[in-house]
């Protein structure tokens, strides 16, 4: 005769499998609530408040600790039922957990700061550590493979939201910033002179190729009489956002120092006296500066520092390299001896940068001297027709679409 007090197998079974149904549909709920928060933007502060909640209402679990791996650095994510750690015990308790990478019953360990807890947890991202789970007060029992493998899931979930929001985060940031720089590029392009001269005495070209969307190359031509007009190059150290705005400075500047300098001399020394009171000698400028009087056919010019221009007259090669070293450098400068030409009809001066020569392909190097016997070559060409000629020869010899810098050409031709 059966005894009915005791439950039948079969019994036993159904009401095994129902709990673990029940189990299983919690779990499903559990997840599905932190996805709805994620999906709904919860700081992530509130997200791990969820988690702790699902682990002390659902898998009844007394103490936990849960580090991830952010920033280089191990961090307590979540924590309820353990003291508070100083940050070196925290380095410590870390430390000891790296040496784990599969789920491990602490109580079988001779460690007094483990195995006061009943499990650790690894989660893994990409192959790599991402997080450590410590569960203490939790009864082990024949779910815990189950719980370990369900809480790795809903770690992972978070850790996969909180990357995509740190990337479209960075993403909107990259965005916002090349915008920035492409504003700023149209801002600084307005600093260049619109219009140059191309009439029966003159005929000027230029060509800025910035590095990126702004650089640190400048150019300027302006007229300061009907005879005269002054002309400079300049390339200052570095590249991007901080090169351009100290170039913009020193073109500001130069505009308002050149209307009542009375010399070169004058004009090169406020210059560089300004540029080293704001930047105290850790930034510089290289410059040529030069004045042609269209009358004397005159050219005075000061070259601080630059890559020479050269002149050709008659065939005849001319490198313009008086003048003082870069401005900025030295709070007052050491010697200027400025420098003059007289050009004749037809002469060609060419200023550029040092992005036109200082780099060197496999198979091709435009040098000083390379550069110079090519604008020699074509010399009789329109400077516009020049400078574009030169430029595509780089980029053909090259194959390059963007340089490693800033290129800037200046040229003019005297009639």
């Amino acid at each position: 005769m059966v005894d009915r007090r005791t439950p039948s197998i079969d019994t036993q079974n159904t009401e095994e499998i129902i709990s673990l149904l029940i189990r299983r549909q919690a779990e499903l709920n559990s997840l599905l609530e932190i996805t709805q928060a994620i999906n709904h933007n919860y700081t992530e502060a509130t997200i791990f408040q969820m988690f702790e909640f699902v682990l002390k209402m659902h898998l009844k679990v007394g103490k936990l600790r849960l580090f991830i791996y952010n920033n280089k650095t191990w961090n307590a994510a979540a924590m309820y039922g353990a003291i508070e750690l100083t940050p070196k015990q925290q380095f410590t308790l870390c430390k000891k957990l790296r040496m784990y990478s599969e789920t491990t019953f602490l109580k079988r360990l001779k460690d007094r700061e483990l195995n006061e807890y009943e499990l650790l947890i690894p989660v893994f991202y990409n192959d790599d550590q991402y997080a450590y789970v410590l569960l203490g007060d939790y009864t082990i029992n024949d779910h815990v493979n189950s719980d370990a493998s369900f809480i790795q899931t809903i770690i992972n979930v978070i850790m996969v939201a909180i990357e995509n929001k740190r990337l479209f985060k960075e993403r909107l940031a990259q965005e916002r910033f090349q915008k920035e720089i492409e504003l700023a590029g149209q801002v600084q392009s307005m600093l260049f002179p619109r219009d140059l001269p191309h009439n029966m005495r003159i005929d000027i070209d230029a060509i800025y190729l910035p590095h990126h969307s702004i650089g640190g190359d400048y150019y300027d031509y302006f007229e300061l009489n009907e005879n005269e007009f002054l002309f400079c190059i300049a390339d200052v150290t570095g590249k991007g956002i901080s090169a351009a705005l100290l170039m913009a400075n020193f073109q500001a500047n130069l505009r308002v120092f050149s209307k009542h300098c009375s010399s070169l001399v004058n004009l090169v020394t406020e210059l560089n006296e300004v540029l080293f009171s704001s930047t105290k000698g850790e930034k510089f400028i290289t410059l040529f500066v030069g004045l042609l009087n269209t009358e004397t056919r005159v050219l005075k010019y000061i070259n601080a520092g630059h890559h020479p221009p050269f002149v050709i007259i008659d065939g005849k090669v001319e490198i313009l390299e008086s003048g003082t070293t870069v401005i900025g450098v030295f709070e007052e400068l050491p010697f200027i001896n400025p420098g003059e030409i007289i050009l004749d009809s037809g002469s060609l001066v060419f200023c550029y940068t040092d992005g036109l020569v200082e780099f060197e392909e496999e198979n091709y190097m435009m040098d000083i001297d390379g550069l110079r016997t090519f604008v020699e070559q074509n010399q009789k060409l329109r400077v516009a027709e020049l400078n574009k000629k030169l430029i595509r020869h780089v980029r053909n010899k090259t194959k390059r679409v963007q340089f490693d810098d800033d290129i800037t050409i200046l040229s003019f031709k005297y009639s």
